[in-house]
């Protein structure tokens, strides 16, 4: 696991050049240039170690093997046909299964942390915060579904803007790298809703009645991938398993944080109403895919956005508050992050050029 000690050291790095250099400089256009570098190697550095992994996560084997399908299955509108292209465009490149999963994986981070880095009110943090939230190395593993995320995070400015024709056309987009994604049309509303008590209502209710519904919620899923979903085959323990209840308390962790202290934000803040509202909808999935590891996948969707709300519960502490907990919640998130890429397919770290 050394590379992935590395690359978070090297962000910490970058961080502390930025701001001391930032500091130390009084002329702004250096200061926008000196930013705008640390970003791109931030970038650059997640992208590459992303793209240029081998045999990394659960997942890539299947899609290795499955390269050459890929690229001459035809393409339908109905059969998820976002890798099949990303395939095809490999093959033009570099014809190996290696540039198909290095392309998939540059697309992703690309998109996931410039993303951040734009909207956030501490890029260092956001960008500390995609890694320790697992959000980084997920990619190693759901292949699709967070090209699917990454694609709706990218847009997600067409929420805020209020653009609903524009929003349905991107989520049509994600679909097409995995149709799961067609989840994104209830972003588009539920960050509108006023926070208050009756929202914790509700949505109590919601979690009730989600985890009563599995079967609704496995038939239309089924429904959508034109597929019946199998709960007495090999992967029925992939439907039916409960997930980590520590992602749980995870997800819950930054409401918990804005209920206790919601008296000093203003909650009429429509950038921090959006990026709180999709925290609490994050944990709202989590909390009702618990007993099944295969919702439990819907969180791809939600769980990035924290690490756009956690700047804005912090910047209203003082200074030295703020520094400390900004250390505590770094120190506890690391746990996290380590109990969840502890398993052999993450921990055993090999590079492309080493298969």
């Amino acid at each position: 696991m050394i590379i992935y000690y590395i690359v978070m050291i090297s962000m910490l790095l970058l961080a502390v050049t930025d701001k001391w250099i930032g500091s130390t400089n009084i002329n702004q256009s250096s200061d926008n240039k000196i930013q705008k570098g640390t970003a791109f190697l931030m970038t650059l550095i997640l992208a590459l170690v992303a793209g240029l992994r081998y045999n990394v996560g659960t997942d890539y084997s299947n899609y290795y093997a499955s390269y050459l399908s890929f690229k001459t299955l035809p393409l339908k509108l109905n059969d998820e046909p976002g890798i099949k292209v990303i395939a095809r465009v490999a093959a033009i490149i570099y014809d190996d299964p290696g540039t198909m999963m290095f392309l998939a994986a540059v697309i992703t981070v690309t998109l996931m942390v410039v993303t951040i880095l734009r909207n956030s009110e501490m890029p260092w943090l956001s960008v500390m915060l995609y890694i320790l939230l697992c959000c980084w190395h997920g990619c190693f593993n759901g292949v699709r579904q967070y090209l699917a995320a990454a694609v709706l995070f990218a847009g997600h400015y067409f929420i805020k803007e209020k653009r609903l024709g524009c929003w349905c056309l991107l989520v049509f987009l994600a679909s097409m790298f995995h149709i799961t994604a067609v989840i994104g049309i209830v972003f588009y509303f539920f960050p509108k809703i006023q926070i208050s008590f009756k929202q914790i209502i509700i949505s109590t209710i919601c979690i009730f009645i989600g985890m009563k519904a599995y079967d609704a919620i496995f038939s239309f899923i089924g429904f959508l991938k034109d597929d019946t979903l199998d709960f007495t085959g090999v992967g029925s323990g992939y439907l039916t398993n409960s997930i980590n209840p520590l992602r749980i308390i995870v997800a819950w962790v930054p409401v918990v944080f804005f209920w206790a202290f919601n008296r000093y934000y203003n909650k009429k803040d429509e950038k921090f109403k959006f990026y709180m509202n999709m925290s609490f909808l994050h944990a709202v999935f989590m909390t009702v895919a618990f007993n099944s590891t295969y919702l439990g996948r819907i969180g791809i969707y939600t769980g990035v956005y924290n690490t756009l709300a956690w700047p804005l519960l912090l910047k209203k502490l003082e200074s030295k508050s703020q520094k400390i907990l900004i250390i505590l919640m770094l120190i506890l998130y690391f746990f996290y992050w380590r109990t969840e890429a502890s398993g052999p397919t993450l921990s055993n770290f090999q590079w492309i050029f080493q298969r």
